[in-house]
């Protein structure tokens, strides 16, 4: 075999062998290049604790024993004002007190009648020398000469309660009674009534009125009807 004939494959090989390494260089860059999925998400995933999210609540204040109650914004809450009936005793929105047995004078008046019934004028005079409020539904029952009562006490009537007024020293103020004559109830067993018994609203002390009158005994009937003082 001749020189010239060797000599003919020897490029083909050389140029195979440069392809082979561009191949394997080409492949090396490109895996250092890439960032690996693993480093990226570790990378990604890692954060510092910040100091807001660390640090813990402050407690909420509770109150203790013996402190004053507060509102919720931490201003304490004012105390309840005292009614009027509580502040000594004085009668509500009229700026004096309730008048009592002992201030009043109290005298029944008959007014006329109708329907069986007769209406009495049951008037009230402060002789004290201090004003006092009168005002509302006094208790009113018949009583006997000895004081003891007769019959069932008076009904009120709610269509007129009163609208009540402070009464100054001389000064009156009245109260219509409503009463039954006896011959109206076949079961009301009459007795002889020498007054009327009567009772100031908000007071527990009476005054005996003088009123005679045939007074029904029988409890279950209703002989009497008040309306309010100051009407």
């Amino acid at each position: 075999m001749s020189p010239s004939t060797l000599s003919r494959p020897f490029p083909a090989a050389l140029a195979l062998l440069s392809v082979l390494a561009l191949a394997a260089c080409s492949g090396g860059t490109q895996d250092q290049d890439t960032p690996s999925p693993t480093d990226e998400s570790t990378t990604g995933s890692t954060a510092e604790p910040t100091e807001e999210s660390t640090a813990a609540p402050s407690p909420t204040p509770t109150a203790t024993a013996g402190d004053p109650a507060r509102s919720p914004g931490g201003i304490p809450a004012p105390a309840e004002e005292p009614d009027d009936a509580t502040a000594g005793g004085a009668a509500s929105g009229a700026g004096s007190r309730w008048c009592t047995a002992g201030q009043l004078e109290l005298v029944a008046v008959p007014a006329g009648g109708a329907a069986g019934s007769v209406f009495v004028n049951l008037t009230a005079t402060n002789t004290s020398d201090t004003p006092c409020t009168l005002g509302g539904y006094p208790g009113v029952s018949f009583v006997d000469a000895s004081g003891a009562m007769i019959g069932a006490p008076a009904v009120r009537d709610a269509t007129t309660p009163g609208t009540g007024q402070a009464v100054a020293p001389g000064e009156s103020v009245s109260a219509v009674l409503r009463v039954g004559q006896a011959g109206n109830y076949p079961a009301c067993d009459a007795r002889a009534a020498a007054g009327l018994r009567v009772y100031p609203p908000e007071s527990t002390e009476s005054v005996v009125v003088p009123f005679p009158a045939q007074a029904c005994a029988d409890p279950q009937i209703q002989q009497l009807e008040i309306q309010g003082f100051g009407t």
